[in-house]
């Protein structure tokens, strides 16, 4: 007799938000960003141009975040921001910034 169970239901969707300030740098990351979140992984992409749009977003969408990117090439100050784009530590927090800001923002995790 032949296992006939039925197709397991696809969860919720998957999305990536991906936070972007205005500039041609950040446009051409976001892009490449994009094209391999979505044709590689498979992920639906929220952008989201400043904190504010991107903290509304995490509000909405929780659930269905898996990933948030922040491209942008000045200093993000409060480690309030960033524990909430990582959802309070339950969403993995990529900052893609310029090398020059590296060392500053390693203190914002300690």
């Amino acid at each position: 007799q032949g296992d006939m169970s039925e197709p397991e239901e696809a969860g919720p969707q998957q999305l990536a938000l991906i936070i972007q300030e205005p500039g041609k740098p950040s446009q051409v990351i976001a892009k490449f960003l994009m094209m391999i979140l979505n044709y590689r992984y498979g992920l639906d992409l929220i952008v989201a141009h400043n904190f504010v749009e991107a903290f509304s977003t995490i509000q909405k969408q929780k659930s269905e975040i898996c990933a948030t990117f922040v491209i942008q090439r000045k200093k993000i100050d409060s480690s309030t921001s960033l524990s909430a784009l990582n959802a309070e530590d339950t969403v993995p927090l990529f900052l893609v910034l310029p090398a020059a800001l590296m060392e500053e923002h390693k203190t914002l995790w300690q």
